[in-house]
């Protein structure tokens, strides 16, 4: 069997340790990686090996040569721009004779290779995904199988709530040739999110091998420093000389050390260094050549080029949530980090990149934004600066009006800051840009344009006006005759709800204490109420004063869409009830269940009229009001009245406390002793109980599982969710 070592990574979430050399040459144990993979190789009898290179080939080719030095025979393929894993792996399909393993070049590993290929054989594979065993596996594609090994789906970079097994990808991979014909030449494609997927949905023979050997993905500064204390601890086996790992230290071939010097447990030193007097180091990597200076102290920490290389503390990275980026101005969010916030985002999109941003114009957070204009620029974006409004609705109106390729809308509550991050639709930025953003910030890495290519922002005035013709545009009745409630604190929703009710005759009034607003909608008999909170959330209230959940609302959202449009798909979230089921099975329609923070996204990308007008309900709360007063005013009747026809069903929601590293092993086996057991697309484990249904999901922040059972019959409901934490707490025992 041949190999194909994939050694083109640039290693951006390694910088400044990779500044210099490629991600497989970074040394451990005073080796590069990809020398322990050329050795794992050779161990199971495969010598003759492909790498793919990218960044930096030189380097590699001028250390590994031909290979013989090595006791392998060596052919590169080298990548002009980066095609992605498969994408890499396709250039080298005239190398491949039969069957072929893929591997990494940048982990540490000491993985069965050889009961890897005899299980790919007795399976007849097409391909085999060798999977390992993660207590913590979000910053891995998650791989679920049956017991017997077939893959049966796949969560790429899983959040908490996404977590369904503890199993994921490691990058290594069995392949018959005639896999090769599925990759597409001389474009980007990935295994992983591309060619795996495609298999699965063409039937192809795919299965998954679990080994528990160590395998470490060194993919951060941390995991960097993690695996070499694991080779001291002997927790994997590279063949280092025992009695360095029983030392618990490793000096270099013609290394200088002060006799004054002290160097504790888990401390390497490269070829050539020079450690002056007084220096104490301890768990310390340093790399070839370099020069420690007397009197140094340090723990934990880097040493090349004659300069510690850490991690950078407080970068940032710890204050997103997801898309959203909070904390007290000039306490949390200060100018130096909006700089390298927007510095980060525009440099996640690429070269020249078209950003929308949406500021306030108040005193108290000027130095932000224009700190935050400033890294934008810097970075070579064409900035689209929004002035005349801090509506959220606009501001993601703009992104798609101007067709910019994302987005930072920022809203300010007294001293509170908030900024949003979108993408091109105006929806939350996705995954792989939220993941760039925080690499960059957590290494200090940004991109900078050269001067002369900096753009002069431009200046949008009045958005909300343009954003209002829009609204009139797909708004049928434009004398609507209602009155509305309105709580909130934002000044600019006020402006917009008052020019919009000038427009289409509804009557809005506004309190900013919610506590008052069931009270002015019955004191003033208003139609309906709708709540805003500074992050955008809202909340409904009937005529009658009373609010409505949010599975109320997503049936009555369904109830209005599909009445409009018949026939057609409407998307909740994963944990919807089954009442917006029943009310879309009425209208002819279905539900697609999808990850809460995916939904936008998906909604939006659908730009059909069913999805403008659900979009419309479900994320945009100036337009929602508008498509409210329509319907009732359509079918001549109050809210309250809507909602009573409107089914119900109990829903019962139970919490296992489990934790972090707990949570993926519990989720496989709930899967693999579960016959009726449906893997929601977008995370989540969903049971068929009766005439009900059990949604079993990790909690995404707290150290627990959630179990939600519903039944038209709130006993049969509670007897489910017992049941299912029954057997929850048998697999945590």
């Amino acid at each position: 069997m041949q190999a194909i070592i994939l050694a083109g990574g640039e290693g951006k979430r390694l910088r400044p340790l990779t500044n210099s050399v490629p991600k497989p040459m970074l040394p451990v144990m005073n080796r590069p990686m990809l020398f322990y993979i050329m050795e794992l190789l050779k161990k199971h009898g495969i010598t003759d090996i492909g790498i793919t290179l990218c960044y930096r080939p030189e380097i590699i080719q001028e250390y590994f040569g031909d290979g013989s030095r090595f006791g392998v025979r060596l052919t590169y393929f080298t990548e002009k721009e980066p095609l992605g894993t498969a994408g890499s792996v396709k250039l080298a399909e005239q190398f491949v004779k039969d069957r072929v393993i893929v591997l990494s070049g940048d982990a540490v590993t000491d993985m069965d290779l050889s009961a890897a290929a005899s299980f790919h054989a007795q399976k007849n594979a097409a391909a085999t995904i060798v999977l390992s065993s993660s207590q913590n596996p979000l910053d891995y594609g998650a791989v679920i199988t049956s017991a017997e090994g077939n893959v049966l789906h796949f969560i790429e970079k899983p959040d908490w709530d996404e977590v369904c097994t503890d199993r994921v990808n490691t990058g290594i991979y069995i392949l018959e040739k005639s896999v090769f014909s599925m990759i597409p030449p001389h474009q980007p494609y990935d295994f992983a999110k591309d060619l795996f997927p495609q298999m699965l949905r063409l039937g192809s023979p795919i299965f998954g091998w679990n080994s528990e050997a160590y395998w470490c993905d060194v993919g951060n500064v941390d995991a960097y420093r993690r695996c070499h204390r694991d080779i001291f601890e002997k927790k994997v086996d590279l063949a280092i000389e025992p009695h360095i790992l029983e030392k618990g230290i490793l000096i270099g071939e013609g290394c200088k050390i002060s006799e004054s010097a002290e160097l504790s447990p888990y401390c390497v030193l490269g070829d050539g260094c020079q450690i002056g007097d007084h220096v104490s180091l301890k768990d310390c990597i340093v790399w070839q050549n370099a020069k420690v200076e007397k009197n140094t102290r340090l723990y934990q920490t880097i040493i090349g080029s004659n300069q510690p290389l850490e991690k950078a503390e407080n970068s940032g990275a710890e204050k997103m949530d997801h898309n959203k980026i909070s904390g007290f101005m000039h306490q949390d969010i200060t100018p130096s980090f909006a700089v390298c916030l927007a510095s980060a985002f525009c440099g996640a999109f690429g070269k020249q990149p078209k950003i929308i941003l949406n500021f306030p114009d108040l005193p108290q957070c000027m130095s932000l934004k224009f700190a935050m204009l400033s890294g934008l620029i810097a970075s070579g974006a064409k900035v689209y600066h929004l002035c005349g409004t801090n509506d959220r609705n606009a501001a993601k109106f703009a992104v798609r009006h101007l067709h910019a390729d994302g987005a930072i809308s920022v809203s300010v509550e007294k001293d509170h800051f908030l900024a949003e991050l979108l993408d091109s639709s105006g929806a939350p930025a996705p995954k792989d840009i939220l993941r760039q953003v925080k690499s960059s910030l957590d290494s200090g890495s940004f991109s900078y344009t050269a001067p002369d290519k900096t753009v002069l922002p431009v200046t949008v005035n009045d958005i909300s006006d343009y954003y209002l013709k829009d609204v009139l545009t797909y708004t049928h009745y434009k004398r609507l005759n209602f009155s509305v409630g309105v709580c909130t604190d934002s000044t600019a929703v006020c402006e917009c709800f008052k020019k919009l009710g000038s427009m289409l005759g509804i009557m809005f009034l506004f309190t900013n204490d919610s506590a008052l607003l069931p009270e002015l909608i019955q004191t003033h008999q208003l139609d309906f109420g709708i709540e805003i909170d500074f992050k955008g959330r809202c909340l409904l209230f009937d005529d009658m004063g009373k609010r409505l959940s949010a599975d109320q609302y997503w049936a009555l959202s369904a109830l209005i869409t599909l009445s409009a449009v018949h026939g057609s798909s409407f998307y909740v979230p994963t944990d919807a009830s089954e009442a917006v089921n029943i009310v879309a099975r009425s209208l002819g329609g279905s539900i697609i269940r999808v990850n809460s923070r995916d939904l936008e996204k998906r909604v939006a990308a659908q730009n059909t009229p069913v999805s403008r007008l659900q979009y419309a309900l479900c994320f945009d709360y100036i337009r929602a009001a508008v498509r409210i007063c329509e319907f009732l005013y359509l079918n001549h009747c109050a809210l309250s009245e809507v909602l009573k026809l409107l089914p119900v069903m109990h829903k019962i929601s139970r919490y296992i406390q489990c934790k972090p590293e707990q949570k993926g092993s519990v989720m496989r086996q709930l899967i693999e002793n579960s016959e009726a057991a449906e893997i929601e697309a977008d995370g989540g484990v969903a049971l068929k109980s009766g005439d009900g249904w059990v949604l079993v999901m990790p909690d995404e922040k707290k150290n627990r599982i959630r179990i939600v059972a519903e039944n038209q019959n709130v006993k049969f409901a509670q007897e489910a969710a017992e049941e299912l934490c029954s057997k929850l707490e048998q697999f945590l025992s």
